[in-house]
């Protein structure tokens, strides 16, 4: 798109412009959930950037769907470094508050306080103000994942692994076996159309069920027979290969679910449907590109760390990973539970609405 841009001279102000600026939002959003925002910007002059941006922001209480929108706009927050654009929100979040204050519309503040909070510890202006709106709109702890909910009363924290037959889910299950192969304190079990992998430690145990690409029908039923069979909980669902088969796993997620991964290519953009399904759940999800580099020595050390049977910070483990594949480019398009702002917004709006569930938008 940036390329006919360029040989046609339009500026995406004017692809905006073009299209009547249909849900210029939602395109916004897309551009930055895979980290193209800046190259999208760098097509117009600054002051066109400004408008956009405050657009971006501005009376979104006028539209039917508000928390769409916001949630939209929280999701840009959280991939938003640069001190201009930053500076563009912040100014036109507090005149946004202010507006909808003065109409004493109750829900509307919520929306705009919620996500003025979000800049406390990105403030560029307005700092106090800032601080005192993330005191008072208040966004859900997802910082700390607590063990106690990983474990069944039996010590037992049961895992799921969605493996599809295409070239892609194939290379991701044998990349995924070697990687516990190798490390002989885990115990594999194959099942002919299955696996279970497991390690007990101190009382505790992991239990990861995970079907055989290649009979992927077969050892799903399979899986969910024993898990029915011995009334297993699985507390962790894992999503491996494309995409496109996304909502296939999504649509086994229980509604106890504590953590779920996302590791295929865009992932972020099934937040709101594994939320549907469990609204507590903890996501781990993608930006841009999801690869096996990744998503096997993550969710190998969150198991390692998991079995010490203490709770699981998330901001000390992702420095930690953070450490060990920072040279991955793909690493960083990943999002741990802690930065998922779209998700904070919609736990936070709901329970300052005294709402028990998450309805999906």
């Amino acid at each position: 798109m940036l390329e006919s841009m360029k040989k046609e001279g339009i500026a995406d102000n004017q692809l905006l412009a073009m299209t009547g600026k249909n849900k210029f939002r939602t395109f916004i959003r897309l551009c930055a959930s895979y980290n193209r925002l800046d190259d999208f910007l760098k097509t117009m002059d600054l002051n066109s950037q400004r408008t956009l941006l405050s657009d971006f922001v501005r009376g979104i209480d006028k539209e039917g769907d508000i928390l769409q929108q916001a949630v939209t706009i929280a999701d840009v927050f959280s991939v938003v470094d640069d001190k201009n654009t930053l500076k563009v929100f912040q100014e036109t979040i507090r005149s946004e508050y202010e507006r909808v204050q003065r109409t004493g519309d109750y829900d509307e503040a919520i929306v705009y306080g919620l996500l003025a909070g979000m800049f406390e510890e990105r403030t560029v202006i307005n700092e106090s103000w800032l601080k005192q709106m993330a005191d008072k709109y208040q966004l859900s702890n997802v910082n700390t994942l607590n063990s106690q909910k990983l474990f069944n009363k039996k010590g037992v924290n049961a895992q799921r692994y969605f493996f599809y037959g295409d070239e892609d889910g194939q290379a991701s299950f044998e990349n995924f076996l070697f990687t516990y192969k190798r490390d002989k304190s885990w115990n594999i079990d194959d099942k002919v159309t299955y696996l279970i992998i497991s390690k007990r430690v101190d009382g505790k145990s992991i239990v990861i069920y995970a079907n055989k690409p290649i009979q992927e029908e077969d050892g799903n039923k399979a899986i969910d027979e024993t898990l029915k069979k011995h009334v297993q909980a699985v507390s962790v669902y894992v999503h491996r290969g494309h995409s496109f088969h996304a909502a296939t796993t999504i649509g086994k997620i229980s509604s106890d679910a504590t953590l779920v991964s996302l590791g295929s290519c865009g992932g972020y953009q099934n937040i709101e449907h594994v939320l549907a399904r469990s609204s507590s759940a903890h996501i781990i999800s993608t930006k841009g590109t999801g690869t096996m580099k990744v998503n096997d020595p993550v969710f190998k050390a969150l198991n390692e760390e998991i079995l010490k049977g203490e709770n699981v910070e998330w901001q000390k483990f992702w420095l930690q990973m953070e450490q060990k594949l920072g040279s991955i480019p793909e690493f960083h398009d990943y999002i741990p539970p802690h930065r998922n702002l779209g998700v904070l917004f919609l736990k936070a709006y709901y329970h300052m609405k005294g709402m028990k569930s998450l309805p999906s938008l």
